[in-house]
């Protein structure tokens, strides 16, 4: 057996709502797949191929990732493994894209740190506004969010996944049963 093999994986995202996949639903991929894997494989250093094409208002990802959870899964992945290196590779939301790198790079300075809700994306955001401030003090970077405020609200995607699914006659190895909701 070759070192790393079973740690390879790949996570296929199809935009099954009107609406994509936003913070809760990549936190709970993170929190029940990649970090358990992550945390068994051990990796010295992780070197990742930064795209920003899930963020929020992404014309061509159409996800909702918030540049302030881009930072929470920097941290999450830290507290993993603290030696992480990031290479900027695209995003097409010159509003969002340039917040999430900011997030990131926030994460990464501050370096591998616990919260009292790990997976809490407002923790997170609450502590980067306390010690990155905008240079003319005029909140500027929350812009995005009053921008996308209504891409914010989180839809019932039980509901969506079950209506999709019938829709479109899919069978699904998922039950109808399965919970898609984030648990603290």
């Amino acid at each position: 057996r070759v070192e790393g093999d079973g740690y390879n994986v790949n996570v296929p995202l199809d935009v099954v709502t009107d609406q994509g996949y936003g913070d809760e639903q990549y936190l709970l991929i993170w929190r029940d797949v990649l970090l358990p894997i992550a945390k068994e494989f051990a990796p010295d250093i992780v070197l990742i191929s930064a795209g920003f094409d899930a963020c929020i208002g992404d014309p061509l990802g159409q996800m909702r990732i918030t540049p302030p959870c881009y930072g929470l899964l920097t941290r999450l992945l830290l507290n993993v493994c603290p030696k992480v290196a990031i290479v900027l590779e695209g995003g097409y939301n010159l509003m969002t894209m340039p917040r999430a790198i900011c997030c990131c790079n926030y994460a990464l300075l501050a370096g591998a740190k616990q919260q009292t809700n790990n997976y809490d994306v407002s923790e997170f955001y609450n502590e980067f506004k306390e010690n990155i401030t905008d240079q003319n003090g005029d909140d500027a970077f929350d812009v995005w969010s009053t921008k996308y405020a209504d891409d914010l609200v989180e839809r019932d995607y039980n509901r969506y996944i079950k209506q999709y699914r019938k829709k479109k006659g899919i069978q699904s190895n998922v039950s109808d049963e399965e919970d898609f909701s984030l648990q603290s």
